[in-house]
């Protein structure tokens, strides 16, 4: 393992095109990579700890940024990763752990991420302090090649080929709309809300079996939140009220189980209210 890190590198390299004053386009190249190991758990039986390999990412990508008028700023991208030796969840079997299996860091195999992004900011010259931004996101993450399997929760095995990437959704996007505006000669006011969806974070498609997606499976789901304000830019100060989850939205941002049998869900934060004050000295 020594040999495989020591030969390893990593760098970056860029292109930048300014097509127009209002223009950029850019063309970039990336390699990294993460260190192999083996993941210490709750066993008494080593020999169960699996052994991960180096990870190496090369990323493309391709993009775009541009302020087509003074009102609208437009940026997009599209990317590709290549993941050789990924690391990522596993099962290995184990006669130490109450289950039968132990649940550990391990290589998945090799994965490709497809994905495009694209934001954008509008600000319109007749609603002065007003403003839109959008955002999307479109990921497909897949391993595309695995020599190696895995036990779903009823000890059967399950290649890895094939399986989409988990915490990988497929599609996410926001919203933000925000006002600011004079209350007096000295205050300035500002609302903001802004609404986030996200695709599941665990579909079918990256569970090994059905038993493992009734247990383990993440729904979509959106978060709405609040932002108000006022403040004194001149002395430095500002008293604002924030709003998370408003409608209080139940959902999911970990589905997960132990090495005993046990399986549990850890839910977001429900709706929550706070009052904070920054001053500036």
């Amino acid at each position: 393992m020594s040999s495989s890190l020591d030969s390893n590198w990593s760098g970056h390299l860029g292109i930048d095109w300014r097509v127009s004053d209002n223009t950029l386009v850019y063309a970039k190249y990336s390699r990294g990579f993460k260190s192999g190991g083996f993941f210490t758990a709750w066993t008494d039986d080593t020999s169960a700890i699996p052994v991960y390999k180096e990870e190496v990412n090369d990323a493309f990508e391709v993009g775009v940024k541009s302020n087509p008028s003074d009102e609208l700023q437009v940026n997009a991208a599209v990317y590709f990763y290549d993941y050789q030796d990924t690391q990522g969840k596993i099962s290995a079997p184990s006669a130490a752990a109450p289950s039968g299996y132990l649940t550990a860091l391990g290589t998945l195999g090799d994965a490709e991420h497809t994905g495009a992004e694209v934001d954008m900011l509008w600000s319109p010259a007749q609603m002065p302090g007003f403003s839109v931004q959008l955002a999307y996101a479109w990921l497909d993450a897949e391993i595309t090649s695995s020599d190696y399997f895995s036990f779903d929760q009823l000890n059967d095995v399950y290649s890895l080929e094939g399986l989409d990437r988990d915490f990988a959704p497929e599609t996410s996007y926001s919203v933000n709309i925000r006002q600011e505006a004079n209350v007096t000669e000295s205050l300035l006011g500002s609302a903001s809300l802004t609404y986030s969806w996200r695709d599941d974070l665990a579909p079918r498609s990256t569970q090994l079996s059905d038993i493992d997606y009734g247990l383990l499976g993440q729904d979509d789901y959106g978060v709405l939140n609040l932002y108000l304000a006022i403040a004194n830019v001149s002395e430095g100060w500002e008293l604002s009220i924030i709003g998370e989850n408003i409608t209080d939205e139940v959902y999911i941002v970990r589905a997960t189980g132990d090495d005993g049998g046990s399986y549990m869900d850890m839910l977001g934060r429900p709706a929550t209210w706070s009052i904070n004050a920054r001053f500036d000295f």
